[in-house]
């Protein structure tokens, strides 16, 4: 059970109808289970630090040191509204199947640090254009899938 804090606050019950709200805890004194690779996924450097993810862990927005029920909505907000031009933006590129479009996309997964599905689209890409540009920020994509696998692995 989640201690009283500013997740529990009665401002947030809208939230809570469609997030879910978690509390991770670092440091020396009793750290959250994998709270080491947790943050080097995301990049967490110091607590508090309030990431909106998506269903699938896509991150979505990094709010810093936000601890205030108001702040902690207006994050969740602003996490849906990216998620949703996200999901609106993939459908096009899909829909359109233009290759103009897959760089953005796998810049878009990138951001997402999402780097895997990133490193497909960019296969793709490679596939209908070979040319030596399109191959290097294929190379350059892989290479951050690697060292993005290692860092989850430690």
């Amino acid at each position: 059970m989640m201690e009283r804090g500013p997740l529990q606050d009665a401002s947030l019950t809208e939230l809570s109808k469609t997030w879910v709200a978690c509390r991770m805890t670092g440091g020396d004194e009793n750290p959250s289970p994998g709270i080491d690779a947790f943050m080097a996924r995301y990049g967490v450097d110091g607590f508090p630090t309030c990431l909106v993810l998506s269903a699938d862990g896509a991150l979505l927005k990094t709010a810093g040191n936000v601890m205030q029920p108001p702040e902690i909505l207006a994050a969740a907000r602003d996490g849906a509204a990216i998620e949703a031009d996200f999901q609106a933006f993939k459908k096009a590129v899909e829909k359109f199947d233009d290759p103009a479009l897959w760089g953005a996309l796998a810049k878009a997964y990138a951001d997402r640090l999402e780097r895997s599905r990133a490193v497909e689209v960019l296969a793709k890409l490679a596939q209908s254009d070979s040319s030596p540009r399109r191959l290097e920020a294929l190379a350059r994509a892989q290479g951050e899938a690697g060292d993005h696998k290692a860092a989850l692995a430690t």
